[in-house]
């Protein structure tokens, strides 16, 4: 490439666009760029004339106008494989200033808009580094837990990941574009105390009918593997959210949320997929006893079965027009099954399943179709809800005004993120959250060697579901799962014991102290007062106890 270079005195902003067309062509995607050049370099030209008329910058009186003009051309006469040392050019474009980063999807879809949107927090608002693309954190941002907008947002993260399942680390730490990390943020702050589920309680009433108090909140909730039978490993039919609330006619209900962000469709059966062995046909007949669904001949997995059971499909129907649900409307079959599965096991009068996705995202919703495919087979209709994000989150920041700056900040950062950075609306003065030193010290000790032989003997001794950890800057905080624990409960003995928070390096219990502070600790929590109505009463020994988490295998994550 020509040495010549006239970029001295450009602008920072153009400076780092122009870098920016070289590190897309030398890092891929050379058809694309093949078919954006001609033999004369033209398209190059357009291009970097575009940027110069867009940033205002630069007439054409200006001796570096043709220069710059040159320099585009010669960029896009390069060859297509050049290497990087091959150019003149900065390693890396961060050293130029805010650099949106490389662009993964272009034009004008859905996906585009809200990843452009994404790049611009990441550049302007959080001011850190991307990876691969711009929509992407670097390694010290994502590990820094940049992704997420409340300390209690990450703590959810850390708490599930302790838990074995349901957080693949690296997308949801470090892609903006993360649905999990976007639930995270949504609703992962109002799981922790009763302001928060007072807070989620104003936040979904204009949605769901007759509720009138939230009582618990959990991200990302696996089921007890005897649900469907489905769990192995990090496979399985899981939840992003489940709320447990009370009705305003004193009975209780179940609202299972599935969000999703920027995804085209929802997930599909894993046997009409093209990669399966043998891929099952569209529109296979079921038959009387659900042979024809192989999840349920082959794979003995008991979708079919809780739905005959629960009696929320029009068989009848389904069965006279063969299986619908080989392609998206299946997880919203699954999921809509799993809400009157769990408010069967609590007991609740009502069950709902809500998808909460921006309104514009047309590939996911495809103009309410999406939905209408599994409304059309229910028994009641009324049980699958849509909660647009735009407005959810537009409810949010009128239900934080008043409360006090936390809140308030929280909600503000989310209609940035979401919402404001979205439409073009100007940034909001409020800092974004990073972990501080104290708070990455515990997360690490939580994934070290020590704190898995300490998780260990905990699990050995209590049962899995049995505690819950949760990082602060101060230590890790011991939280009781004990189905009598009224909410947010540390792991005491009594009012005065402070066992309940472990500082970083401490030593493991021995299990016969772990079983004399449970029965102590159980004790205490007798003295708590009556537990909320939605939570049984019956308390198991220990060794196997329930401790709250009605999930054999300990995945519940919410503190009681």
């Amino acid at each position: 490439m020509n040495d010549d270079r006239p970029l001295d005195g450009v602008p920072d902003r153009l400076h780092a666009e122009i870098i920016r067309l070289w590190d897309e062509r030398v890092r891929g995607g050379a058809q694309r760029y093949q078919e954006r050049r001609d033999g004369s370099g033209g398209s190059g030209q357009r291009t970097i004339s575009t940027l110069l008329k867009r940033n205002g910058v630069l007439p054409k009186t200006d001796g570096r106008y043709e220069r710059v003009i040159a320099y585009g051309q010669a960029l896009y006469k390069e060859p297509m494989g050049a290497e990087r040392g091959s150019s003149s050019l900065p390693e890396s474009s961060a050293s130029v200033g805010a650099d949106q980063g490389p662009v993964y999807t272009r034009g004008e879809t859905f996906r585009a808009r809200a990843e452009a949107a994404q790049r611009r927090y990441r550049a302007y608002r959080l001011g850190v580094g991307h990876g691969t693309w711009g929509h992407l954190l670097d390694a010290p941002s994502r590990d820094q837990g940049c992704n997420f907008l409340h300390p209690d947002a990450l703590a959810s993260v850390e708490a599930r990941i302790a838990l074995g399942k349901g957080v693949h680390r690296e997308r949801t730490y470090g892609n903006l574009l993360s649905s999990q990390a976007m639930a995270f943020n949504l609703l992962g702050p109002l799981a922790y105390s009763a302001e928060g589920l007072s807070i989620a309680t104003a936040l979904l009433k204009p949605w769901v009918d007759g509720l009138a108090e939230v009582l618990e909140l959990v991200i990302e909730h696996t089921p007890d593997s005897g649900v469907f039978r489905d769990q192995s490993g990090h496979g399985g039919v899981d939840c992003d959210v489940l709320v447990e609330y009370l009705a305003t006619d004193g009975l209780r209900g179940v609202l299972v949320i599935e969000t999703k962000y920027v995804e085209p469709e929802f997930s599909t059966c894993g046997h009409r997929k093209s990669r399966a062995r043998r891929p099952c046909p569209p529109e296979v007949q079921l038959g009387e006893d659900f042979s024809g669904c192989r999840y349920h001949s082959s794979n003995g997995y008991r979708y079919w079965t809780r739905t005959r059971d629960l009696d929320t499909l029009d068989l009848a129907l389904v069965r006279e027009q063969g299986c619908p649900f080989g392609g998206s409307a299946w997880q919203l079959w699954v999921n809509h099954t799993l809400a009157h599965v769990e408010a069967c096991r609590r007991g609740a009068r009502y069950a709902r399943l809500a998808i909460c996705a921006p309104a514009d995202n047309d590939a996911l919703l495809r103009g309410g179709d999406a939905l209408g495919q599994l409304r059309r087979y229910l028994r009641d209709p009324s049980t699958l809800l849509f909660l647009p994000l735009e407005e959810l989150i537009r409810n949010l920041g009128s239900v934080c005004q008043g409360r006090e700056v936390s809140w308030r900040r929280w909600a503000a950062e989310l209609a940035e993120r979401y919402t404001a950075a979205f439409e073009g609306s100007p940034p909001v003065e409020t800092p974004a959250f990073a972990a501080t030193k104290g708070y990455r010290a515990v997360v690490d000790w939580l994934g070290s060697q020590d704190f898995a032989a300490l998780h260990r003997v905990v699990l050995e001794t209590l049962g899995p579901g049995s505690l819950l950890f949760r990082p602060t800057d101060k230590g890790v905080v011991v939280l009781s799962l004990h189905p009598r624990a009224p909410k947010f409960v540390g792991f005491r003995r009594s009012q005065e014991d402070g066992g309940w928070l472990l500082r970083p390096g401490a030593p493991g219990p021995h299990p016969a102290d772990l079983r004399v502070r449970w029965e102590a600790h159980e004790a205490y929590v007798s003295t708590l007062g009556p537990r909320c109505a939605c939570q049984p009463t019956t308390v198991k020994q220990p060794r196997t106890p329930s401790w709250g988490a009605r999930d054999s295998r300990g995945v519940a994550v919410r503190p009681r």
